[in-house]
C-alpha cells in the first residue's frame, strides 16, 4: 500500500504546474486582439488599438502576448503579415509592390527588409523558388 501511495503522489499534479490554466485564460483575453489583427493586418495597427479591443491597458496586453505567444504584439503582427505575403507571392501574380501594400507595408523597401529578415530570402527569390514568378513565364 505504501508503494501505491508513493506512485500516486508522484503522478499527482503539483501546485506549481498551473500553466495550462493561466495560458488558457490569457489566450481568451487577447483573442479580440488576434481577431482584430486577422481582419485588419493590411491597415496601420497600434498597440493601443489592440489594447482597446481587449479592454485592457497596453502594458497588460504586451505581457499577455509575451506570456501566451512568446512574442510582443508588433512582432506577432509582422509575422502574420509575412505569412499572408508569402501565400500571396506563391498564389497570385500581383506585383511585389502591390502585395507589400496589401499586407500593410507603406514602402517596398521596408517590406523587402522585413521579408528577408523573416524568411532569409527576398520576396522575388521566394516567388521564383516556387516557379510562379513573372520571369518564369514564356
Amino acid at each position: 500500500t505504501k508503494a501505491l501511495i508513493a506512485k500516486l503522489q508522484r503522478l499527482a499534479p503539483r501546485k506549481r504546474e498551473r500553466v495550462p490554466i493561466v495560458k488558457s485564460t490569457a489566450i481568451e483575453k487577447i483573442a479580440p486582439a488576434l481577431s482584430y489583427i486577422a481582419a485588419n493586418y493590411n491597415n496601420q495597427i497600434s498597440i493601443q488599438n489592440l489594447a482597446d479591443e481587449c479592454f485592457m491597458c497596453e502594458t497588460n496586453l504586451r505581457r499577455l502576448f509575451k506570456e501566451t505567444l512568446l512574442k510582443p504584439p508588433q512582432e506577432y503582427l509582422a509575422h502574420f503579415r509575412m505569412q499572408m505575403a508569402s501565400q500571396l507571392l506563391l498564389s497570385s501574380e500581383q506585383s511585389i509592390l502591390d502585395i507589400s501594400l496589401s499586407v500593410g507595408y507603406k514602402t517596398l523597401s521596408s517590406f523587402n527588409r522585413q521579408f528577408k529578415k523573416s524568411t532569409g530570402i527576398s520576396p522575388r527569390a521566394w516567388r521564383q523558388s516556387a516557379g510562379t514568378g513573372s520571369s518564369q513565364k514564356g
